[in-house]
């Protein structure tokens, strides 16, 4: 019995057949974003040329998608600079948003375009500081922009606490 288990497991190893490896084959956990962080709502209140003297609020939600090319012990790290980001990152949508006067419907896609460029660059040079930045890609995109009356605020969401 013994001889019999340690022929088939020579067997198996000098094979090297275990019918989950070949050029063709991807794990499925390197399918699709490896990582995404997402950002509480930041709102603004904007004038609105479709109704003049009036102001609506301006809520963007904002995300980060991470990528990388290999497995990797860092990918927390990156979360956690990612998630440290998040105040600076909100300031500047405010900021930017305020700069922009009068609002339109019709702006809202250049809006959306604007803010994705400035939070990019803003992260990029931060994350650019860090040994292993150029191991990871961090993209950050807008998965909801609209205009309320002032009437509807931000909404609250409570996040877990970590240990």
């Amino acid at each position: 019995m013994y001889k019999t288990f340690v022929f088939v497991v020579v067997c198996f190893l000098l094979a090297g057949c275990n019918g989950l490896s070949g050029p063709d084959y991807k794990d499925a956990s390197y399918i699709g974003d490896s990582h995404s962080v997402s950002f509480d709502e930041v709102v603004v209140s904007v004038q609105v040329s479709d109704k003049p003297e009036q102001y609506q609020n301006l809520h963007v939600f904002f995300s980060a998608i991470i990528n990388t090319d290999k497995k990797s012990w860092y990918q927390y790290e990156v979360e956690d600079i990612v998630r440290r980001s998040e105040t600076r990152l909100s300031s500047l949508i405010v900021k930017e948003i305020s700069n922009l006067g009068v609002v339109s419907m019709k702006d809202l896609s250049s809006i959306r375009r604007q803010l994705v460029s400035k939070a990019q660059q803003t992260f990029d040079s931060a994350f650019s500081e860090w040994s292993r930045s150029d191991e990871f890609k961090v993209e950050f995109i807008i998965v909801s922009l609209f205009l309320t009356d002032a009437s509807v605020g931000k909404t609250r969401v409570e996040k877990a606490r970590l240990w």
